[in-house]
């Protein structure tokens, strides 16, 4: 677990930019082009973090971040949200907003909140 960063989101355009900024990481990025293909994906592969689009066909946000919390191999996967579904508070209940990002994505705000996992992820692999 830990060597590749899992990019779920169905906007073309919006996975090719995550994939061009994720390059720098060094790690093998993976991509799914819906949130049950994502599921599928960070059962089989574990990745060592995810970045979650929202607003897919067959589930959201929500749905995916609570089916990847009760599988015993990918509870543990830090998810970031990308412009996730919020309450009518503002808040999205079921992250930190730590991790989360909104659209457009500022480069270096994303870089700055995956490197810890990314340093974790390099180590595994040395």
């Amino acid at each position: 677990m830990g060597r590749k960063i899992l990019l779920v989101d169905n906007n073309v355009i919006n996975r090719e930019f995550m994939r061009d900024v994720l390059a720098v990481t060094g790690l093998e990025v993976i991509e799914a082009e819906n949130c049950r293909q994502g599921v599928e994906m960070a059962i089989s592969q574990r990745p060592g973090l995810i970045l979650l689009g929202a607003d897919m066909p067959w589930f959201n946000d929500r749905e995916t971040f609570a089916t990847l919390r009760q599988s015993p191999s990918a509870r543990n996967i830090p998810v970031f949200p990308v412009n996730p579904q919020k309450e009518e508070d503002g808040k999205v209940p079921y992250v930190s907003t730590t991790r989360m990002f909104n659209q457009p994505v500022p480069i270096q705000d994303l870089v700055d909140k995956i490197q810890p996992y990314v340093n974790a992820a390099r180590s595994m692999i040395n």
